[in-house]
């Protein structure tokens, strides 16, 4: 920080860097000194540490708040605000320190922010301009003047106004006001325990016997209400147990000892102390004994300062309930808890834990189910009935409850529950690997996190994994919380871990010091089963047989009571005490029959029975006897969505005409019903593309209903004979097969076709009560043409480009149809349309000269002018503007489609494109699932949202997708693609990708494109430059590399396999082809890039600069947003400045996630200048950069 100790820090998400930039100017030009680290992003814990500091000594924190902060659930600045956020904590309430800045119509009430930014006056700058009033304010806070929260008692200057209410005129008395605030807030954070309103509390028996009534003062003094503050403060820090961390809870701690310091006689800082100290314990973060009794003496003295107050009932009873002796009583007093306050969750979840623990499961779970139904349905009561079923061995039932309190609230140690479950019961491991990338990273930090992580990373067989996992942990212990047979001390796992690296002596070392862990942690926790079962393991594996025995007999009596056999010999410790002894021939004597576990399959604790057949063997019969017997799988996969009643899919319609070349014609007559339907607001209908397969299915109607989702089909034909034209359809209920309308055919002159359409349309939407705006039958009713001629010259077209293998081809020979067909008619918008979408479609793929757009922009604008309110030609304008990057007219006909059609498939595949051209990759997410309700069989929506989806690093849902698209997914290489990297990205198997490509190594030897395309990815993506010359050398210039562009890449592989100089060459060749293209499409910023890469490969640094400032000059206005994302990095890293490379990739990978996955950049081709280098290492082993990305 500056001498002056005045500076003012910006903080601000990636997308608001103009914005943020503006306001640091206006407050630089004022002489104010402003941290605003734009221009000084570099990598790593440097910068990190620069930034705290930074916020820990700045006297201005100004955190700035859009639209865009709001689509960010994560992202560096939300650390930023979290660090301001507990800086408050120790602040008076006379200090400024907090200045909020709306740059757009974002509310306060609205926004996704610390509480403490509620708390002061917020001010607002439309688009970052900042005014003389505000600069003059900043000065005036910097100079000591008035705090932000006295200024938001002020009538406040216009532009600051940003629509909030504001308080009232300041009191006369600063000090009354002020405690008066204190009492209020006070009182709002304790509603959770208190008295409805009115209600006297029931009068009580203490422990004691002797009723009283709550002795609380009407008007609390000062020390108290500031106590009572305080309070407030630490009850969200500590009982988000979802979510809380360690340094959640040390924060709360200090809290709580100030307040216990200014109230030590108030019973309800005692009670609340009690509750905090029994969470710290609770999710296995602090059991001592210290922790103990302190949750003990603070109960205690709640209790008797106040036994009627409800908070201090409830914490008496939160201790007590542990204990037989006084389990009765806790039970008495929560049972009247629950009565008074039937919907306080927090009073029936423990009451169900006193319920269970004194063997009342049955009472419990109704306990715990009245929990989820409070109001909100409480995740956390979802999660603990989660648990009441793993501890009462219903595994499959947890795992329900477990994602009820998911849908109610992502929590982390909810996902940790999964995972083990995924683990323990299923023996799913690749499952739970997906299910910990879900955890946010910030929580991966903790241990419950991390053991999960580490336990999951030894059963996989991958002990590098497991050291840096625990390399950086502090602590000798590892705690699971509920999980406690997943607690072990952390020498124990690192010693498995040598031991599975081959180090067997290391091994020993780690063993022996866990020993003491353990043996130090028995001292006070005689009766902890698992601290004796860790310790029997551990004298076994250390080869003490005989005190691993003793040990053994000591975990018994424990674990039994008086009932242990004097001579135990099944027992699975048993069996391990002899396996590390050497005894094989007793270890399998002890293991017996007993049961094929997930542990006993894939724990290292069994390893020296691995490679025994007999172990083998054990193995093989159990998966023989689980493919004999197939159940219903454990965890089924959630119910599918219930089914929209005007839901419905129209059929291919067959063709019964004699001449059976005009089958265009039905398929005609098909595609214009769908479209009238569609056209049908209350209808939701299923798109073309995703109903054209089901042409002569032999598939059920039902089987079929369920693939699409719908309520009915549609089936039809049409027959057609001279100038007549019969139309058959029957509408059938998707669920039974039954046939519910059945109109009488239509048989009528080729003339009435249109007027057949349209009532075929209505009488459907009758026949589904679908209501019609009178807009909608007015479109309905209106013939697209009265030229009959050109109407088959379109149907012809649209069944050349349908059809044809080629399709650029097929597109070639379809044009001349659609012109032929607008010159006979003028006015007719579909052949317009039709014409304009085949041009467009040229100028993206192969055309780029400018007179292909302008043919592409004449044929969409008259069909617009044509058809307004048809919402195909709207959507392909709005895709044209997105094509030829004018993306601001773009946004404007998106808004406006997006209200006018939302019934079509098409409307929510163009808004995710131009979300994806915005990178707000969420929003894509969104609209491509939108798409895909009304499109579910559309491989291109398919591909797009898998793509998406494993760019955000949500592989869960990738594989809920793939799974849904079934067969389709052989025969969409995209979509094959997705499938088989997917547990690379996740989990970096590569088992996939080795088994497809032997399948896919026949054709690929006669050079089939498809087989080449996804073995050159699967080299690529893997950094084997080997493998990747030998196709290219084999198969030349015909392979393509799946992600990316083909040659550049080979080229690149040549440089690593030491062959500069044939890089160079086809380098060269690249170079000219790129030229090419940019002389018609100046504006691709991705051919920019791969010329400038031609350069930087070869270390050619002028002329990778000279492209840049080529591309610049091309494109001006460009921003840097509108630059390369990852792709600027990997020019950095190939011309030696790792530096820049890293410092460009670390603020990158705060705007949005890494292409494909981290395991590219540390394995792919791409990044091979910095892998190796541990600032980059460390980087890419960030688990926020692994973890979803929201």
């Amino acid at each position: 920080m500056s001498e002056s100790g005045k500076a003012v820090f910006l903080s601000y998400a990636s997308q608001d860097a103009e914005a943020a930039k503006r306001i640091c100017e206006a407050l630089r030009a004022a002489g104010v000194e402003v941290w605003f680290d734009q221009n000084e992003l570099v990598g790593g814990d440097a910068w990190d540490q620069k930034i705290r500091k930074q916020i820990g000594s700045c006297a201005l924190f100004v955190p700035i708040i859009s639209a865009n902060t709001q689509a960010r659930a994560e992202g560096y600045f939300r650390l930023e605000w979290r660090l301001a956020d507990k800086r408050t904590e120790l602040m008076g309430k006379s200090k400024a320190f907090l200045l909020p800045v709306s740059i757009d119509d974002t509310r306060d009430s609205e926004a996704d922010v610390p509480d403490s930014f509620l708390a002061v006056q917020w001010t607002k700058l439309r688009g970052g301009e900042a005014t003389p009033a505000f600069v003059a304010r900043v000065q005036k806070l910097l100079d000591g003047g008035t705090s932000s929260r006295e200024s938001a008692s002020r009538p406040p200057l216009p532009e600051w106004e940003v629509g909030r209410p504001r308080p009232a005129q300041r009191a006369r008395w600063p000090w009354i006001a002020g405690a008066l605030a204190v009492l209020a807030a006070g009182y709002v954070v304790f509603t959770t325990l208190r008295r409805p309103p009115g209600d006297a509390a029931p009068a009580l028996n203490s422990p004691e016997g002797t009723p009283q009534k709550s002795a609380a003062p009407a008007v609390l003094d000062l020390k108290v209400a500031e106590a009572r503050a305080l309070i407030a403060k630490a009850l969200p820090l500590h009982e988000n147990l979802g979510g809380a961390t360690r340094s959640d809870f040390e924060l709360a701690g200090d809290l709580f000892k100030r307040a216990l310091e200014l109230a030590p006689l108030d019973a309800e800082v005692w009670a609340h102390y009690s509750w905090f100290c029994m969470n710290f314990s609770g999710i296995g973060l602090d059991r001592t004994p210290e922790r103990e009794a302190e949750a003990k003496r603070a109960a205690d003295r709640a209790y008797k300062l106040d036994p009627a107050l409800p908070m201090a009932r409830m914490a008496w009873a939160n201790y007590y309930r542990r204990q037989e002796t006084t389990r009765p009583e806790a039970i008495r007093i929560l049972a009247a808890l629950a009565e008074e306050q039937p919907q306080n969750s927090s009073v029936l979840r423990i009451y169900a834990l006193a319920l269970d623990a004194a063997g009342r499961a049955e009472e419990a779970r109704q306990a715990y189910e009245r929990a989820t139904a409070t109001p909100g349905g409480d995740a956390r009561a979802w999660a603990q009935l989660g648990d009441w079923h793993y501890r009462h061995g219903d595994p499959a039932a947890a795992w329900t409850a477990y994602q009820r309190s998911l849908e109610v609230k992502p929590v982390p140690r909810v996902l940790l529950g999964v995972a083990r479950l995924q683990m323990s019961e299923l023996g799913d491991l690749a499952a739970a690997q997906l299910t910990l990338q879900r955890v946010p990273g910030e929580f991966m930090q903790e241990e419950q996190a991390i053991g999960t992580a580490a336990v999951l990373a030894l059963w996989q067989r991958k002990p590098e994994e497991v050291l840096r996992l625990l390399s950086a942990f502090p602590r000798d212990y590892l705690e699971a919380g509920n999980y406690r047979n997943l607690s072990a001390a952390k020498s124990t796992l690192i010693g498995m871990a040598q031991w599975l690296a081959g180090k067997p002596d290391l091994a020993r070392l780690e063993w022996a010091e866990a020993l003491r862990v353990i043996e130090r942690r028995l001292e006070t926790r005689r009766s902890v089963l698992e601290l004796h079962w860790d310790r029997t393991l551990l004298l076994a594996m250390l080869g003490r047989k005989s005190e691993a025995e003793a040990a053994l007999k000591l975990y018994l009596q424990v674990r039994l009571g008086s009932s242990v056999p004097a001579n135990p010999t099944d027992s699975p410790l048993k069996a391990l005490i002899h396996a590390w002894s050497g005894e094989l021939d007793a270890a399998f004597a002890a293991l017996g029959d007993r049961k094929v576990t997930p542990w006993l399959r894939y724990s290292p604790e069994w390893e020296p029975l691995r490679a025994d057949p007999r172990f083998q063997a054990l193995l093989a019969k159990a998966d023989a006897s689980a493919a004999a017997s197939p159940s219903a799988p454990l965890l089924a996969p959630p119910s599918p969505p219930p089914v929209d009643s005007k839901s419905i899919a129209v059929l291919p319609f067959a063709n019964h005409s004699d001449d059976k070349e005009s089958g265009y014609f039905a398929d005609g007559v098909h595609e214009d019903v769908l479209t009238n339907l569609a056209k049908i607001s209350q209808l939701k209908v299923i798109a073309r593309t995703s109903v054209m397969e089901y042409r002569a299915t032999t598939k059920k109607i039902p089987q079929i209903a369920r693939e699409l989702g719908v309520a009915y089909l549609l089936e039809g034909s049409v027959r057609r004979a001279g100038n007549r034209v019969r139309v058959v359809c029957q509408l059938i209920d998707g669920r039974t097969g039954q046939h519910v309308l059945a109109p009488d055919p239509f048989d009528r002159d080729l003339a009435d076709i249109f007027a057949i359409q349209s009532e075929i349309a209505q009488g459907i939407a009758a026949k589904l009560q679908a209501v019609l705006a009178p807009t909608e039958k007015a479109t309905l009713e209106r013939a697209p043409t009265a030229n009959l001629v050109a109407y088959e010259l379109y149907l012809q077209a649209r069944e050349i480009w349908d059809r044809s293998p080629d399709q650029r081809a097929g597109e070639e020979q379809a044009r001349p149809f659609l012109e032929r067909a607008v010159r006979l008619d003028p006015n007719f918008a579909m052949a317009w349309q039709g014409l304009g979408y085949l041009h467009l479609r040229a100028y993206f793929r192969y055309d780029q000269s400018e007179s292909r757009r302008l043919l592409a922009k004449h044929a969409i604008e008259k069909a617009r002018e044509l058809d307004p309110r048809d919402g195909v030609i709207f959507a392909l304008q709005t895709n044209y503007c997105i094509d030829v990057r004018d993306l601001p007219r773009a946004r404007q006909l998106a808004a406006q489609l997006e209200r006018e059609h939302p019934s079509l498939a098409v409307t929510w595949h163009v808004l995710a494109r131009l979300s994806i051209r915005d990178d707000n990759i969420r929003a894509a997410l969104e609209y491509y699932r939108r798409a895909r309700s009304l499109d579910p069989r559309n491989v291109a929506v398919l591909e797009s949202l898998t793509t998406s989806l494993a760019t955000a690093r949500r592989y869960e849902e990738v594989q809920v997708v793939l799974r849904d698209a079934g067969d389709l997914v052989e025969k969409a290489t995209q979509l094959l693609w997705s499938r088989t990297v997917l547990p690379y990205y996740a989990t970096g198997s590569t088992r996939e990708m080795d088994e497809l490509a032997g399948r896919l190594a026949p054709d690929a030897a006669r050079g089939d494109a498809r087989a080449l395309s996804l073995l050159t990815g699967f080299a690529s993506i893997r950094g084997d430059a080997a493998e990747l010359v030998r196709l290219w050398e084999q198969h030349g210039s015909t392979i393509t590399v799946s992600g990316g562009d083909g040659t550049f890449t080979v080229a690149v592989a040549l440089l690593i396999q030491g062959q500069p100089e044939r890089a160079r060459i086809l380098l060269e060749k690249e170079r000219a082809r790129y030229r090419e293209r940019l002389a018609s499409r100046p504006d691709n910023i991705e051919n920019w890039f791969y010329l400038a890469a031609t350069h930087a490969v070869l270390g050619d640094k002028e002329g990778t600069a000279a492209v840049k400032r080529e591309m610049l000059a091309a494109n001006p206005g460009l921003t840097r947003r509108g630059l390369w994302r990852y792709e600027e990095c990997m020019l950095f890293a190939w011309l030696g400045d790792k530096d820049a490379a890293l410092a460009d990739l670390a603020e990158r990978l705060d705007e949005g996630p890494a292409p494909g996955a981290t395991i590219v950049l540390r394995c792919g081709l791409r990044f091979r200048p910095l892998q190796g280098d541990p600032r980059f290492e460390a980087m890419l082993a960030d688990p926020k950069n692994n973890a979803p990305f929201f």
